[in-house]
């Protein structure tokens, strides 16, 4: 993309705490339904690198910036991987650049290979998938810890994959704009729904895999399974309506 002058006019050189930067690209255009996010490229004076540009959109982009805001203030610094926040507005936020990597893009790789392989045999095929493994971890770490702080229970709510991005060997997150007060089982039974549903939808291997993460949740993390299998129905009945 060429470069956009009106950059210049929000994203003041402050963002970055320096005073040399000579320019400022919109590079890609990256995945959002509500809002226009962008990589954006920043030349200095030191060098270039790349950061998030995500610019609100909606009559209610103030509310959900400020939400988003004060989730990002209190995982920062936490071992709940986020991206840091270098500049925030009512309706702009300039975030740290964690890859394009999603956890979407590593399930379907994994399907893939799964198909040249027998699991049938695996007791601990899902402890295999770390990355999806890692997901789930993360969806309770983060109830765990806002209910640690704020003595409340906190739901992610949105549970695309393309939200959680595979950042080195950890899983982080991107996107808390939706997150709300409710039940982990909440959005375990939506994460679910949405693995089922990806293309290839409701396959062999998504539904034993789909089987492994209800019995993880039970056994290890003690949700309980009615809630997320009312959930699952809940979400796929959602998804049914939306995609009318």
């Amino acid at each position: 993309m060429e470069p956009d002058s009106s950059l210049q006019t929000f994203l003041k050189s402050s963002f970055l705490k320096q005073e040399d930067i000579t320019a400022i690209h919109r590079k890609e255009k990256l995945f959002s339904r509500k809002n226009d996010v962008y990589r954006i490229e920043v030349q200095s004076m030191t060098g270039v690198k790349n950061y998030v540009l995500k610019q609100y959109k909606g009559r209610d982009r103030f509310s959900r910036a400020k939400n988003e805001l004060f989730f990002y203030d209190l995982l920062g610094g936490d071992k709940l991987k986020v991206p840091g926040i270098y500049y925030s507005d009512r309706e702009v936020m300039v975030m740290e650049y964690m890859g394009s990597r999603t956890l979407l893009d590593y399930i379907i790789q994994e399907e893939d290979f799964a198909r040249d392989k027998d699991i049938s045999g695996s007791k601990d095929y899902f402890g295999q998938l770390k990355h999806l493994a890692g997901a789930i971890r993360y969806i309770f770490g983060f109830n765990k810890r806002l209910k640690r702080m704020t003595g409340k229970s906190y739901v992610l709510n949105d549970m695309n994959h393309r939200n959680f991005l595979i950042y080195g060997l950890e899983v982080c997150r991107v996107d808390l704009e939706e997150c709300r007060e409710g039940a982990v089982e909440e959005d375990i039974g939506k994460f679910i729904a949405f693995f089922l549903t990806y293309d290839p939808a409701f396959t062999e291997w998504k539904r034993s895999v789909a089987g492994s993460i209800k019995s993880f949740c039970r056994h290890r993390m003690d949700a309980d399974i009615s809630t997320i299998d009312r959930e699952i129905k809940k979400e796929l009945e959602r998804m049914t309506v939306r995609r009318k």
